[in-house]
Order: C-alpha cells, then structure tokens, then sequence
C-alpha cells in the first residue's frame, strides 16, 4: 500500500500471523491476525505469491512475493548458517522483499509452494478497496 507498511497487517512481524513451517498450503482464513486492512487474507508465508513474470533473450522469470510454508532443513551433520539452509527461496516476509523463479520449460514448471490470486470488485459493489465492507464473500 501507499502507507509504507512492512507486512500486509502493519508495521511490524506478528506472531501467530502466518502459518507455520509445513509442506503444504493451508486453508485460506486461518490466521486473522495476518489479515490486511484492506481485508486481503494470507498474503505472507503460506504460498509464494506469483506477481510478475518477465523475459529477455536468454532467460524467462517470475517474481514472486510473501514466502511460503516450505522451509527445507538439511542434515544435521552438515554445518550451515541459517540463511543458507534455505538459499533457493530465503524467506521474503516483507512487503519489500521479492524472490526471482527461473522458468526452464513449459513442461517442467510445477511447484506446491507456488500460487497467485485472482482479484476482482463484486458485481453490482462498491468500487474496490471498500466492496469487502459491505458483503461477506470467501471464494475457496
């Protein structure tokens, strides 16, 4: 938003605002205190947000928002740094940070720690951001 917020719920890391570790996603809804004020819902740390995708001659990418539940762990006789245990997607909580997926293929493009939002004004509502006010609607 144009507030200059750190986290979709404000200036500052929450606990029990997001899910924790896991493999897979969790059911939209299901920790209110990450909630926005705008009344967008998980925004951080259950799947990687898909928001853009670009491409130049060599390469094609995406960029990808909010961190996900998937925090792989290496063994224990292998000495690490934290930040490194997870070096292809470190952990981008903040609204600031970003990660960059490369694309290899068509065919080969398959991720459960990946997702995007489709977002649109309810027919016949108020103009969005405030449309959420106004009608109690989840789409699953």
């Amino acid at each position: 938003g144009s507030d200059g917020r750190l986290f979709p719920w404000g200036h500052t890391d929450v606990m029990d605002s997001t899910p924790g570790p896991g493999h897979d996603a969790v059911r939209i809804g299901e920790h209110p205190r990450g909630n926005s004020p705008f009344g967008l819902r998980d925004m951080v740390g259950n799947v990687w947000q898909y928001t853009d995708s670009f491409r130049d001659e060599h390469t094609r990418s995406v960029l990808l928002r909010g961190s996900s539940r998937y925090q792989p762990k290496v063994s224990e006789k292998f000495p690490s740094r934290a930040q490194s245990l997870n070096w292809y997607f470190p952990p981008a909580r903040e609204l600031n940070k970003h990660s960059k997926y490369f694309l290899m293929s068509n065919s080969y493009e398959r991720a459960g720690t990946l997702g995007f939002r489709c977002a649109a004004d309810v027919h016949g509502g108020a103009p969005g951001p405030y449309h959420y006010r106004q009608f109690d609607i989840e789409f699953v």
